[in-house]
């Protein structure tokens, strides 16, 4: 069984990613998925990425990190696929645990891990306990970098309206596409080990200050219950909310978030 490192990275910020490869493994090997929006930056990544055997580069032109996402899905080889950007850090411990828990014969589809903090830290708050996806407690949420998956064809695709460089959203790109695996009728559980390093700075900690986000939080819960559902879930999180003119600014912005993907 093989384990792939998907590393997406956007422009100068390829010259990030060689701090990611650990040494090499027969069982590891790494894509970077490039993209770029200028023409001069075209050939940058093969002029920064490592030329290593287990190292592979694909480049395109555009932007969206959910686009780039696809492809990175879309150009993988390995059995097991881990999501990754281009400024994490990984210990031969985490690809270890990875490689021994879909070892086993009840593994999973897609398996959600933790991600520490460089101070070690947990990222955020996590279950003690491990769960199945449709059985996850209320107030959970799984980031790109805890996500692990088995290479299928049945593996749904980042919805590009969500996520960095989007238009109108920024995340949620996780959310969906983990509702939409378990939809297809995918397996997915979640075990509380560490498998990533990773900025404590999360698109989450920012709903309140972020009018993309805000869009982006109605536009989730209306992908996953639908428009009413998602208006009554939007008027329950802003009835918590203690000042009444941000209260309703932030609504306004969750209604415009449902209004958009429901184009």
């Amino acid at each position: 069984m093989t384990l792939e490192v998907l590393i997406c990275t956007f422009n100068e910020r390829v010259k990030n990613v060689g701090q990611v490869f650990l040494p090499q493994r027969a069982d590891v090997s790494y894509l970077v998925a490039y993209q770029y929006d200028r023409d001069e930056l075209a050939g940058l990544a093969h002029e920064v990425v490592e030329k290593r055997s287990d190292v592979r580069v694909v480049c395109t032109r555009g932007r969206g990190l959910s686009a780039n996402r696809n492809r990175a899905l879309q150009e993988a080889r390995g059995d097991l696929l881990l999501i990754a950007d281009d400024d994490v850090r990984y210990e031969p411990l985490f690809f270890d645990r990875i490689l021994l828990r879909f070892a086993a014969e009840q593994a999973p589809d897609i398996a959600c891990y933790q991600a520490e903090c460089p101070d070690g830290r947990l990222l955020k708050p996590y279950a003690y306990h491990s769960f199945d996806y449709r059985e996850q407690p209320r107030g959970t949420y799984f980031s790109s970098v805890e996500i692990v998956m088995k290479r299928s064809e049945r593996l749904p695709r980042f919805d590009e309206r969500f996520g960095l460089g989007s238009d109108f959203l920024e995340g949620g790109e996780e959310e969906v596409f983990l509702f939409e695996a378990a939809q297809r009728g995918l397996t997915i559980r979640y075990y509380p080990e560490v498998i990533v390093v990773t900025d404590p700075a999360t698109t989450g900690s920012r709903l309140l200050t972020s009018k993309a986000l805000q869009r982006t939080k109605g536009a989730v819960l209306c992908r996953m219950h639908g428009p009413i559902g998602a208006w009554m879930r939007c008027l329950k999180y802003v009835a918590t909310q203690s000042s009444r003119p941000f209260s309703l600014n932030l609504l306004l912005e969750m209604t415009r978030g449902i209004k958009y993907v429901m184009k």
